[in-house]
């Protein structure tokens, strides 16, 4: 009998992934995405998969609109994962890529004026590595930075093999004109509630006279670096801009009410 049963389950797991590789299978699951993605003030659509769903596909476009208009665009989105890999109950991303993406405007949201609480901390995450993040061309509108910039990124996150520890690597570049860029490494550990971090920005064409609306402000960078427990966390930062504002400071985060969640 059990026998049968596991037979009955792997002939429909294979039914199921054979359907996700035709035409008709990968509308179906482009359609049930967006359904599922969307809510009572933003419509989600997606057009255009292709590919071995879901270990090496590709989706020609997203869409996120309200009812004035798109404020998210994503274009040509890659992913390639191993499937030996998720077999073993690991998530392993060779590329997770994407041609353009676009954000005209922040979202609609709602505003109950009220602080957000912090997140707990799980004891671990399930184990992934991104090897590749990237995004060729992100565009973010004048609504959103007070002028339009495009920017591209490319990083990556692994975790731990027992998913306790996640690192994440990001560089950011703008491509438009060559006047800003940041890189961010971090070290979380989620067993023993500690941070490292190493920060760096530097900005030097008027983007942040724009964004906060102060036109003396100058030239951008900052350096922040730390290490040690979220409890009491510490970190060395440099800010300065010109015609604005320097310092140079230890900062310190006592995040007490953080405990891992079980």
């Amino acid at each position: 009998m059990l026998v049968w049963a596991v037979a009955l389950v792997g002939l429909v797991l294979t039914g199921a992934f054979a359907f996700a590789q035709t035409g008709t299978g990968k509308r179906l699951i482009a359609e049930q995405l967006g359904r599922a993605l969307s809510s009572a003030e933003t419509t989600v659509r997606l057009q255009g998969l292709d590919g071995l769903v879901p270990f090496d596909f590709r989706l020609e476009q997203l869409r996120m609109a309200d009812a004035e208009s798109a404020w998210l665009e994503l274009d040509d989105l890659r992913l390639s994962a191993s499937a030996s890999a998720l077999l073993r109950g690991r998530l392993e991303i060779e590329q997770l890529s994407a041609r353009r993406l676009a954000l005209h405007r922040l979202p609609p949201g709602e505003d109950d004026g009220g602080a957000e609480p912090f997140p707990e901390l799980p004891r671990s995450v399930p184990p992934v590595v991104v090897r590749s993040v990237s995004i060729d061309r992100l565009e973010v509108g004048e609504a959103v930075l007070g002028e339009d910039a495009a920017f591209s990124l490319s990083g990556g996150v692994r975790t731990g093999e027992a998913g306790r520890i996640v690192n994440l690597a990001l560089d950011l570049q703008r491509i438009d004109e060559d006047t800003a860029q940041a890189s961010l490494d971090a070290r979380l550990n989620l067993a023993e509630r500690t941070l490292a971090l190493e920060l760096e920005a530097a900005e030097t064409g008027g983007l942040l006279a724009g964004l906060t609306g102060r036109p003396e402000a100058g030239d951008f960078a900052l350096e922040l670096a730390g290490d040690g427990p979220l409890e009491d966390w510490h970190g060395d930062l440099r800010l300065e801009v010109d015609g604005l504002a320097r310092a140079d400071a230890e900062i310190a985060l006592a995040l007490n009410d953080v405990t891992p969640a079980r």
